[in-house]
């Protein structure tokens, strides 16, 4: 009658059925403000139903990609972590050759020198 059969009883289905009571010939100006009142309430009460479900989908998802976030920012911080050391130690390999050989070659440098002659 005033919402189609099979339509899901919800509160905008009840809600356009008691404007259509409210608008039927015979309701007294009363009626048909208490009636529109009650509709309006229940298209209210449809859209904060509605707010409320989107707002915990919205915190849930929140949650997820925080923890995701998380996760990923830990696996990077592990691969940098590996990927400096790894860089430090060929570092300090060089540095150590390098020191070796600034030795060696002063070493050299000594031995080649001449002796100045004692008179």
């Amino acid at each position: 009658m005033f919402i189609p059969e099979g339509a899901p009883l919800t509160l905008h289905n009840m809600a356009s059925a008691l404007f259509q009571v409210a608008g039927m010939k015979g309701m007294t100006a009363t009626a048909v403000r208490a009636v529109r009142a009650v509709a309006f309430m229940m298209e209210r009460l449809e859209m904060e139903a509605i707010s409320e479900q989107a707002r915990d989908i919205a915190v849930e998802k929140a949650g997820y990609i925080s923890e995701e976030l998380k996760n990923m920012m830990e696996h990077i911080k592990t691969q940098l972590a590996e990927e400096v050391e790894k860089h430090i130690a060929t570092l300090t390999e060089v540095t150590s050759k390098i020191q070796s050989n600034i030795t060696w070659n002063q070493a050299q440098d000594n031995t080649d020198s001449p002796t100045p002659a004692t008179t």
